[in-house]
């Protein structure tokens, strides 16, 4: 047994989520295995331990009457391969972070149920932009998107993950851009990103508008009377947001940015600037539209269109 399997440690039989884990979700799937990657470095950076989570899905229809095959042959099938999935994902992350605690769990039932239900205990759940469903060649799968949208505590989406961000989320400093209105989860999302960047990191703090009147008429023209009083209005929200989600209006980590354009292509043209962004962080719903959505217009084109991981807090 080498060292890295000796750290392997399988909890398949009781489903355990060490205290404050980064947990994982984890299919075989590469985007999945980006996953992996980004969790492992963030475990690493946080001094938590990584979580690895495999479910078994067992769909109606799969073991046909033209193909016939006993159901305990179809479950040892599944339980063969998930194992192979779990030695891969592990492997990927003690490559990464070998000095992180590592344990894993096969359980069985809806994936987004199990991940969701994690949230609970996890510092965060991870999970890649897509999996190994029917709709695999979507831009966001089913799992993921249940999980953004319902999970208690922060999700992370991960996409593509290139060496240049795993460099700049290893070796820092770290930057993350947080999306920002005037709501609660707004500072969830500041708190989180802070947490990520750690103390050497920069958080960019943005918030866009579009449709804006002053004195009966829309502003347009920048470097107006109307412009600069919308920027200032907007600019309090964002020292007003820092102000609740830490206390002060002055950590040397933060900057403001206030943009004129639609929230989330500004969030997502601004993550995806020459500097490498470790990570995009929006709220699961803000001010505007139908509150009792579970997740906003915005939250969900910012999980759609970013290049890189997206938390959503």
């Amino acid at each position: 047994m080498t060292e890295n399997s000796a750290r392997f440690a399988d909890h398949s039989e009781a489903h355990s989520i060490p205290p404050g884990a980064v947990v994982v979700g984890v299919d075989g799937s590469e985007p999945a295995l980006a996953a992996v990657r980004w969790a492992a470095q963030e475990a690493a950076y946080l001094g938590r331990p990584l979580h690895l989570l495999a479910v078994q899905e067992y769909l109606p229809g799969t073991v046909s009457i033209e193909d016939p095959m006993p159901w305990s042959h179809y479950q040892d099938r599944c339980n063969v391969l998930t194992s192979q999935i779990l030695r891969a994902a592990s492997q990927e992350a003690a490559n990464l972070a070998p000095d992180v605690p590592l344990t894993s769990a096969c359980v069985t039932g809806r994936p987004s149920e199990h991940l969701i239900d994690a949230s609970k205990h996890a510092t965060c759940v991870v999970v890649g932009n897509r999996g190994q469903g029917r709709l695999a060649a979507t831009m966001l799968g089913t799992v993921s998107l249940q999980v953004a949208a319902h999970a208690p505590g922060p999700v992370v989406v991960v996409r593509a993950w290139s060496d240049d961000q795993r460099a700049a989320m290893a070796d820092g400093p770290r930057r993350a851009v947080v999306g920002v209105d005037d709501s609660e989860q707004s500072r969830h999302a500041i708190r989180f990103a802070l947490e990520h960047v750690g103390p050497q990191g920069q958080v960019e703090l943005v918030i866009a508008w579009w449709l804006e009147v002053v004195d009966g008429l829309v502003v347009t023209s920048p470097g107006s009377s109307g412009w600069e009083q919308v920027t200032q209005r907007h600019r309090e929200i964002l020292l007003e947001a820092l102000r609740a989600a830490t206390g002060g209006t002055d950590d040397p980590r933060v900057t403001l940015r206030v943009e004129r354009g639609h929230p989330a292509q500004t969030l997502v043209a601004t993550a995806a600037s020459p500097q490498h962004t470790t990570l995009t962080v929006v709220g699961t719903r803000g001010r505007g539209g139908f509150a009792g959505l579970v997740l906003g217009s915005v939250s969900q084109q910012v999980l759609v269109s970013s290049t890189g991981p997206v938390a959503v807090a």
